[in-house]
């Protein structure tokens, strides 16, 4: 296990770091919108767009990952333009109805985006879905879908995020989705899939991934179980704090191995407000893992 740095504060890789061909980065940032609205007990100058975009970059560019997938996306230019300087494209996909234009006061819609390192891949396609349930009706996720060539390796790879429905009363619908990713998916194996799916390890979703899918998560194939928690929050307006597992990186076992991941910070280094705060950006923390691709 190699020292924790500065930026990670007490985040410390587990395994084999170094030793993979491919870094995967999955993050749900936090809307700037629903930061500014969403009741955190965190200082405002804390959830500032300046601050905010300081911490996100240093996050990222810090495990300097090829492939990076993030959630509630509303400053996508923002990032875009410095991430470019570090050698980054990016493609954004838009909620169908973001919650964030129900504010005056916003940065626009917010949706998923996938970033990726020129000189360690190449974009060969990308391809959205609109989520649908059982009956076909659309619902509000979408399944990113990004097809790229290795360059190192020349192994074709496919890199997808999502983000389902939130709130505890929908895992029915998170269910749905789920099964509407399958049948996207069902026929590959050659691919990662990486998001915010909103529901704990407790649900269906998880096992139709692990079952139909035959897909691992990377936190559970290398620890032998999930985190404690991903997100950690509470609100001014009442006490209950909501500690959970809701973010992953599955990976397909015939194609791909994980070599070491990031672990969780200590829960101390939170202090007393949790996420977000000043050294942490978002509500969510970011999730980095190593993948080697199997011979």
């Amino acid at each position: 296990m190699e020292s924790c740095s500065k930026v990670t504060k007490s985040r410390c890789w587990v395994g084999d770091k170094g030793r993979g061909d491919l870094t995967i980065l999955q993050w749900n940032i936090l809307a700037q919108t629903l930061g500014i609205h969403g009741d955190f007990p965190c200082p405002l100058e804390f959830l500032s767009l300046d601050h905010r975009l300081k911490r996100i970059f240093q996050e990222i560019l810090y495990h300097n990952a090829d492939v990076i997938c993030l959630q509630e996306v509303d400053i996508f230019n923002d990032i875009l333009e410095e991430l470019s300087k570090h050698g980054y494209a990016g493609i954004f996909v838009k909620k169908p109805n973001s919650f964030c234009l129900s504010f005056e006061e916003n940065h626009g819609p917010d949706g998923s985006a996938i970033f990726y390192k020129k000189d360690t891949v190449s974009l060969l396609a990308q391809h959205c879905t609109i989520l649908n349930l059982s009956d076909q009706t659309p619902t509000n996720s979408a399944l990113l879908q990004t097809d790229f060539v290795h360059t190192k390796t020349k192994k074709h790879f496919t890199v997808c995020t999502t983000h389902l429905k939130a709130g505890s009363k929908w895992s029915d619908i998170r269910t749905q989705q789920t099964q509407s990713i399958a049948t996207e998916l069902r026929a590959k194996t050659n691919y990662i899939l990486a998001g915010d799916f909103n529901g704990e390890p407790k649900e269906e979703f998880y096992n139709l991934l692990k079952r139909d899918l035959g897909l691992n998560s990377a936190f559970e194939k290398l620890l032998g179980t999930e985190p404690a928690y991903t997100t950690w929050k509470k609100r001014k307006s009442f006490e209950q704090e909501s500690k959970k597992v809701e973010d992953y990186i599955f990976f397909h076992p015939e194609n791909f191995s994980c070599s070491s991941l990031l672990d969780l910070p200590s829960e101390e280094s939170l202090g007393s407000d949790l996420l977000p705060n000043n050294d942490y950006s978002s509500d969510h923390l970011s999730l980095v893992a190593e993948f080697s691709f199997n011979t």
